[in-house]
């Protein structure tokens, strides 16, 4: 047997993402897409996205805005606190969304730092969010 109280809630470690730069609803869209396009290949070092496919995902026609997008993830900083079983934090890490972007004929190439793929394989459920247009 275990010494599992059935009768107590069971609390599992969790984390808090919070961004320390103004995302545009633009920038948010892409950086879900690009995890979500990315999340089963996370070893890799680098992932590739067709342009048109960002492009229509994010309803924009602006290349210009969309490097601008781009280029402010690379820039901005996100920080996370991870819970311990108390619920007291049990650590604190930040790094920028993305390491790099390259726009290469009509192919995004990118990549995560090291402390984002381990975020992401460490927690591999995110809450889903609508978010508006």
């Amino acid at each position: 047997m275990n010494d599992l109280d059935l009768d107590k809630p069971i609390k599992e470690p969790h984390f808090i993402i919070r961004s320390s730069s103004a995302m545009t609803t633009l920038q948010q869209k892409a950086w879900v897409f690009m995890y979500l396009h990315a999340k089963n290949s996370l070893d890799d070092d680098f992932h590739y996205l067709q342009l048109a496919d960002l492009v229509n995902i994010l309803e924009t026609a602006y290349r210009e805005e969309l490097k601008a997008s781009l280029e402010a993830m690379n820039k901005a900083t996100v920080q996370w606190d991870t819970f311990g079983l108390d619920g007291e934090v049990k650590s604190w890490t930040t790094s920028s969304m993305i390491g790099s972007v390259v726009i290469e004929d009509n192919t995004i190439v990118y990549e995560f730092t090291e402390r984002m793929k381990i975020l992401f394989r460490e927690n591999p459920t995110f809450a889903q969010l609508d978010l508006p247009s």
